[in-house]
């Protein structure tokens, strides 16, 4: 009851560099603003998120597009110790990326995303620690995938953080686990990649998204 008729939020999973380079003038440019979702432990280390290392290697290898997808896939299901083991097994076999071929997923480092807040055109909140399925986690991880993100964000951003956005994001992807730790970390709001619109009756630990590739 609060918001006008057809408000819209603009958000970006995962915290890319091209955040910085490519939305951030853009979004300024017309008057508009952003929450960008930051994997907390991998944001500063100059690696890449398990999900885009993954396409690289396969890429590298020369897997078409539809084994790409296939292997992902069937990545996402699996518990994290398998899935682990199978991207160890993965990378022992497979040239590392060159820089070129990783730019695309360079991810933002602390300082850009202090700078990028103190513009006000992007807002920052958790998007786990490490971007792990967190319906795939064991009970410990779960909680601590949640909480450690919040806490980072509030600690190195110096605010409280209110939403989450769920690694993956589909339905099957979080669970009452993952509930009660927003809960236990004080975090009222989440966002899922479920495609849809949300009203006043809707869930607010599994807002709704329209994704746009």
């Amino acid at each position: 009851g609060t918001l006008p008729d057809y408000a819209c939020v603009l958000t970006f999973d995962d915290g890319f560099r091209n955040n910085l380079t490519l939305a951030e003038p853009l979004l300024a440019a017309h008057g508009f603003t952003a929450t960008v979702f930051l994997p907390t432990d991998v944001i500063g280390t100059g690696e890449l998120l398990w999900p885009d290392r993954l396409w690289l290697a396969l890429k590298a290898e020369g897997a078409d597009d539809a084994r790409v997808a296939a292997t992902l896939h069937a990545c996402k299901a699996l518990p994290r110790a398998e899935k682990d083991a199978f991207l160890a097994d993965v990378a022992a076999q497979v040239r590392p990326p060159t820089p070129e071929d990783a730019a695309p997923f360079d991810l933002l480092d602390w300082d850009e995303v202090r700078a990028m807040q103190a513009r006000g055109v992007m807002t920052f909140a958790p998007h786990s620690t490490t971007h792990e399925i967190l319906s795939r986690c064991d009970d410990a991880e779960v909680r601590r995938q949640v909480a450690d993100s919040v806490r980072a964000i509030a600690e190195r951003l110096e605010l409280t953080p209110r939403v989450f956005a769920y690694p993956n994001g589909r339905a099957v992807d979080f669970d009452e686990r993952t509930r009660a730790a927003l809960g236990a970390a004080g975090v009222p709001w989440a966002v899922s990649t479920i495609e849809g619109r949300n009203g006043p009756a809707a869930d607010p630990l599994a807002l709704r998204r329209t994704c746009v590739g």
